[in-house]
């Protein structure tokens, strides 16, 4: 039916004289066909404004493509991507006097990182470095020295902390718990690092150039924290003085 077919017909004021039940039920349908008509509206209103969303949004794809295929180089070539690793187990080293040994290996932490294409290797620490600097950042341990060089060493092997007592080239789930720690906590710095050399030089060339230090990145989180303490400093050991020359000959006995 047609819209104006639905409205009821009538002569004068014809209704007015039905009892009032019937010409109440009258008005309150006259309200229903106006609330429809102006629902019909609505919905032709929305479905204008939809055609119109719908010709915007084709316009924002075309420009996102175009973007995309000009912004995403620079994903490639920019989004590094990380892997830890735990240089462990025995080896053999050839003397001088040709004889051979079996010794503990290098036992330490690296990470290789690729990012623009190429590759930078990454040395950490050894284990027990790298362990001992998760102690201090967690506040696990707060006894350590610094030596004369200004390496950094736990102060005894009471005062060892949780990461310390761990034995990470012998187990393997200590081997991942550590390795997570080193992604937590290096991944962000190492990334802000490239940022920076981005932003300055608009490439990672010199980047690729600097040299980085696990164990350094760790100590200045470790400094920024609230529990950090100076290390303890160990003075040098005097060196003894050299013999005078011994003169032998008469009368020298």
């Amino acid at each position: 039916m047609k819209e104006e077919d639905w409205k009821l017909k009538f002569l004068g004021d014809n209704w007015k004289f039905l009892p009032e039940k019937e010409w109440k039920e009258k008005r309150d349908y006259d309200k229903l066909l106006y609330n429809i008509r102006w629902k019909n509206g609505k919905i032709e209103r929305l479905k204008k404004e939809i055609s119109d969303e719908k010709v915007l949004l084709r316009d924002l794809k075309k420009l996102r493509t175009k973007d995309f295929k000009r912004l995403v180089k620079h994903h490639k070539k920019f989004s590094p991507w990380f892997s830890y690793s735990l240089n462990f187990g025995g080896k053999y080293v050839e003397y001088k006097s040709g004889n051979y040994a079996e010794t503990n290996g290098n036992n330490q932490w690296e990470l290789n990182l690729r990012v623009g294409g190429k590759r930078k290797y990454i040395y950490i620490g050894t284990i027990s470095l790298v362990s001992l600097h998760l102690d201090l950042l967690e506040n696990k341990t707060s006894d350590y020295y610094l030596t004369p060089k200004g390496k950094r060493y736990s102060k005894s092997e009471e005062s060892e902390g949780y990461y310390q007592r761990m034995k990470p080239n012998y187990d393997e789930e200590q081997r991942k718990v550590i390795k997570s720690k080193l992604e937590f906590y290096l991944n962000e710095p190492i990334k802000n690092l490239m940022i920076d050399f981005i932003n300055k030089d608009g490439n990672l060339n010199s980047f690729h150039k600097k040299k980085i230090k696990g164990l350094d990145i760790l100590f200045e989180l470790f400094k920024s924290t609230s529990h950090y303490t100076p290390p303890l400093q160990l003075k040098p050991k005097k060196k003894g003085k050299r013999l005078g020359k011994l003169i032998f000959g008469k009368g020298s006995w």
